[in-house]
């Protein structure tokens, strides 16, 4: 039987006997304090190998298990993501493969600036080396100074050369790798259908509040991929009993700054994600940050009855179809709020609250001028 402390975030990396907390581990899976919130009473699939307790998001209370994979540490020269952007010899050790993008693949990194003496437990994002190098330098301009409590940091970046069998037309081509904090193992996957009311709309609280951030006019950045594969999730117990849940924002891959003079690309992120002045449009088009919102509400949905409200199709045309099919005539805030009540019904889940039923149906409108702003929406959850 694995145990775990009775409160507090949770490292999944270690395999042996922590020191530094009252820990065991086994291959049963993991206890937790039983809460009002069902989520809290199983462990998600990655837990199940570690409970190593933290005492902040990214510095482990032992070192039992640092550097204890058979790959050699690698020092690199990178630039630290400060306000000097200074050029820091970084020692980084792979710990672990998570997931495989179609330009980027994410790896579980101990990191180590300097002669500091921490070590940290880090995601490495390496940005593929036939990704398009605009592309690139774009994410990596517009993710380096965003600095908010819901969205994944960069701590550092640093670029390297392909291997030749890489190379494109005889051309040098460089992977970007990007340093992120905290590490966090969960998605929004994780927790789809699960999450009790009240952490369904603490969740939306926080995502909006990142979004808001993002939309503000100094930055006017839509993210145009919000996806529960980019939501990490974090949910611990505290002290009353209930749970908290914390929540980033990642991969900035799809990000732009919309500006209202220039037509930006319709066919970016998943199609399922693109609203539906995106998916009306072909190539180029213009568009507002409000298409994040959409994507939102999509997510809530998706977070509330844990499947898509528009399902899935491959190309920007039979997504259209697609969201005509299920929208079909919903255009006004109580046409959706039925169309969101008979979902519900069919999956025989409860009737949502008033609340996230309103809330819903203010972000899925299909008018954009009625859609609210982020910062709106982030007001009226507070005061919920």
């Amino acid at each position: 039987m694995l145990i775990a402390p009775r409160f507090g975030p949770l490292c999944i990396r270690c395999t042996v006997t922590c020191t530094g907390g009252n820990v065991k581990v086994g291959q049963t899976g993991m206890q937790l304090p039983s809460t009002g919130d069902s989520l809290l009473d199983r462990p998600p699939p990655e837990v199940q190998r570690c409970a190593f307790p933290l005492s902040g998001p990214n510095f482990p209370t032992c070192t039992d298990h640092l550097m204890s994979t058979t790959e050699q540490p690698v020092q690199v020269e990178a630039t630290r993501a400060n306000e000097r952007h200074e050029i820091v010899r970084l020692e980084v050790q792979t710990v672990q493969s998570i997931a495989r993008g179609g330009w980027s693949q994410v790896t579980l990194v101990d990191a180590k600036w300097g002669s500091g003496p921490n070590v940290v437990v880090q995601r490495l994002v390496r940005k593929r080396a036939r990704q398009p190098v605009a592309f690139k330098h774009r994410e990596l301009e517009v993710h380096q100074d965003l600095k908010h409590p819901n969205i994944v940091k960069v701590e550092g970046w640093w670029y390297e050369m392909a291997a030749d069998h890489e190379a494109e037309h005889g051309e040098n081509v460089r992977y970007l790798n990007l340093l992120l904090s905290p590490y966090c193992p969960q998605t929004l996957n994780d927790v789809k259908g699960e999450l009790s009311e009240r952490l369904l709309l603490l969740f939306a609280q926080q995502l909006f509040g990142a979004l808001e951030y993002l939309h503000a006019p100094e930055r006017s950045v839509a993210h145009r991929d919000l996806k529960a594969e980019n939501i990490l999730i974090r949910i611990t117990a505290e002290a009353e009993g209930q749970g908290h849940l914390q929540m980033y924002l990642c991969d900035f891959g799809c990000a732009k700054r919309i500006l209202p003079t220039e037509q930006n690309g319709v066919e970016v992120g998943e199609p399922k994600t693109r609203a539906p002045e995106m998916l009306r449009q072909s190539g180029f088009g213009t568009y507002t940050t409000a298409v994040d919102i959409y994507a939102a509400g999509l997510l809530l949905f998706y977070a509330l009855l844990g499947r898509d409200l528009v399902p899935a199709r491959p190309n920007q045309q039979e997504q259209l179809l697609e969201y005509e099919r299920v929208f079909g005539h919903a255009k006004t805030a109580s046409e959706i709020i039925s169309l969101i009540e008979s979902e519900s019904a069919r999956d025989a889940r409860p009737t949502p609250s008033q609340s996230v039923l309103q809330l819903l149906a203010d972000v899925l409108t299909p008018d954009v001028n009625a859609r609210p702003e982020a910062q709106e929406l982030v007001r009226r959850l507070k005061g919920l």
